[in-house]
């Protein structure tokens, strides 16, 4: 089983803040904190930060509002109201720019439907394998995840070697 050193994420009861935890119980915590316990429409992603914060905060003011220019004159509209992403270098600039209704659904449903998979105890191998189009939205275009996944050997061909570590033990990251 593939383990990553995780470093200030968790702590045991004597406080030590580094534990070795398996890539899969990685990846299902990280489906399952957006599947149940993040606040879409009020939280921010902030890699920079590294902790949770609220919309609205010091900090992330300014993610509320993009500056445009309309012909010679300057507006201030509101940014799309949901899944706030931190830009960690222009740290005014809201990295949800790109969502609509329809595809703000569609990454929440995509999310739900992986966090559902891993609870019911199936693997990455069938969660990439699954017909994860979603009927409902978008004419049941296949989601931007899977495509990615599907894609993404092909498109590092050339520039990273992508090997199967399936049953290849476990290691470590460097420090």
């Amino acid at each position: 089983e593939q383990k990553v050193r995780a470093s200030g994420i968790w702590s045991d009861e004597e406080g030590a803040a580094v534990r070795e935890v398996p890539v899969g119980d990685l990846l299902r915590g990280f489906f399952n904190f957006y599947a149940e316990d993040y606040d879409w429409d009020n939280e921010v992603v902030s890699v920079r930060l590294g902790v949770r914060t609220q919309m609205g905060t010091d900090f992330h003011e300014a993610l509320g509002v993009i500056n445009t220019w309309k012909g010679n004159r300057r507006m201030t509209l509101p940014t799309f109201p949901g899944l706030n992403i931190e830009d960690p270098i222009e740290i005014r600039r809201n990295l949800n720019f790109a969502l609509d209704n329809s595809s703000y659904g569609e990454i929440q449903e995509v999310v739900r439907k992986a966090s559902r998979h891993f609870q019911e105890g199936k693997g990455l191998a069938e969660l990439l394998g699954e017909d994860l189009r979603l009927p409902g939205l978008s004419g049941g275009r296949t989601s931007p995840a899977v495509l990615a996944a599907s894609s993404l050997k092909a498109r590092l061909k050339g520039y990273l070697d992508v090997p199967d570590l399936r049953g290849a033990g476990s290691c470590e990251c460097p420090r």
